[in-house]
Parts: structure tokens; sequence; C-alpha cells
């Protein structure tokens, strides 16, 4: 068993390892698994969490004074969702690709993020096709963003920036499943009307989005989604949640599941 442990550690984090040699992995408590990697100084670098089955986790990297520069969180169930990583010199990440995709979609979502020596992002490239289709042509000012440089100062913004939450919900069961729509009540939003959605099996359905400026909301702000408890079988099936993050979208994805049979 403890060899199997051992594979499958270095299975799972080979990748992210690249041209970055002081890294440590460690099995917690809660059969967890933690690989830290560290700046020249000591301070962490990257972060790498996942639970004890190694199906959900998160990875989160840092500047050499502390200061968390970006964060995704990854899964190796309902599709995928993972990061590849290489390193400066001094420890600092230099690029980092995300690439999630659902389980049986034709959509995926593709970010790729470089930075200096000193952890400032200098390019950013979006190649994602959320919608299944592909992208023949895409002009370069359009997928590559200026450097983005620290602001200094107490100069008020000139502009907002859009900041688009989205909803959705993928069903990987091979059956119709019913949810139920339930409104949180907020004074800042508009009320959202309960109600019952009807997912097909293997299919995603688009449940809701809000676009504000600046702001971000929490999948639960709105409402809240739970399992019709009088469907038949709902007792073998199980809502994960996930969310992913670009400058200027937050999508909530409610990932439902057949439950995993335990031998």
């Amino acid at each position: 068993m403890k060899h199997l442990f051992n594979f499958l550690i270095i299975y799972f984090f080979s990748a992210p390892c690249l041209a970055q040699l002081n890294c440590s992995t460690n099995k917690e408590k809660d059969l967890s698994v933690t690989k830290t990697c560290k700046h020249k100084n000591g301070k962490v670098s990257t972060l790498e969490k996942w639970d004890a089955n190694l199906y959900w986790g998160s990875f989160e990297a840092f500047t050499d004074s502390g200061q968390s520069i970006i964060r995704y969180q990854l899964r190796k169930v309902a599709g995928h969702a993972s990061v590849q990583v290489k390193y400066h010199a001094n420890g600092q990440i230099s690029k980092l690709e995300y690439s999630s995709a659902p389980d049986g979609g034709i959509q995926f979502y593709n970010y790729i993020h470089h930075y200096n020596e000193k952890g400032i992002q200098t390019e950013y490239y979006n190649l994602s096709q959320p919608d299944g289709h592909p992208v023949l042509f895409v002009p370069e000012e359009l997928t590559k963003n200026k450097p983005i440089q620290p602001t200094t100062g107490t100069n008020p913004k000139t502009c907002a920036a859009i900041a688009l939450t989205k909803y959705t919900v993928q069903n990987h069961t091979r059956k119709q499943v019913r949810l139920i729509l339930s409104p949180n009540y907020q004074l800042n939003y508009p009320k959202r009307n309960a109600r019952v959605l009807l997912v097909d099996a293997m299919t995603e359905l688009k449940v809701d989005s809000i676009l504000l400026s600046d702001t971000f909301l929490d999948k639960e702000t709105l409402f809240t989604l739970s399992l019709d408890s009088t469907q038949k079988n709902v007792s073998k099936r199980i809502l994960i949640t996930n969310s992913e993050k670009t400058p200027n979208n937050l999508t909530h994805t409610w990932h439902l599941v057949d439950k995993i049979k335990l031998k």
C-alpha cells in the first residue's frame, strides 16, 4: 500500500514540478495530500492540495513576500481541471497553464499566464472554447493582455471592470434529474423565483447569470440548488460544486454525479 501511495504521489505531482527543485509532498492526518514549493528565501512559492481520494484539489501561487497572485480549483472527477507549471531559478512561478473540461463535453477552458521573476504577470492568453465551437483565428491584440503592473498611490479607478457571474449545472449521470432552485433573500440583487430544473442525461444547463462591475458573487448569494428528494434513486446521486475564475468571468458549476460504490 505504501508503494502504491508513493506511485500516486509521483504521478499526480510530476507535471507541475518543472524547473522547481525546492518542493516537498506531505500526507496529512486526514489523508489529504499537500505539495509545497518554496522561493529561495524559504517562503512558499506554490501550494497544491488534494483530498484523501485525490479527486478534488486546489493550486495557489505566491510572490516571495507571501502575496497570492493566482488560484485555481482542480479536480480529477466529472471531467478534469489541472495545471502545468514552470518556475524561474529563484523559485518564482514563470508560467502556469490551466485546462479544464467536463466529462464527455466538447467545450473546454484553457488559460496561460506568464510571470517575471518578481511575480508580476507579463502575458495572458485565453484559448478556451466554452461553447464547443473551434476558434479559427483570433487577433493577437484580443488574446494577449498587456503586462499587469502593481498600482501605487491612492488615485481612483477611471472605470469599473466587468464582472460576470454565471451558474451552470452539468449532469454526468445517464438519467434525467430534477433539481430545486430555492431563492435566497438579497436586498442588493433582484430576487430569483423558486423553480424546478429538469437536467437531461449527460447535458449542461445554464441556470442563471448576473453582470456587475468589479464584484463577483458567491455561488449561494442568489439561490441554492438541491436534488429533488421525491425523485427515484435520489440517494444514489450527489451534487459537487466547482468554481472557475478568469479576469472578467466567474462560473459556478454544480456537477451531478453518481455516488462511488466503496468495495
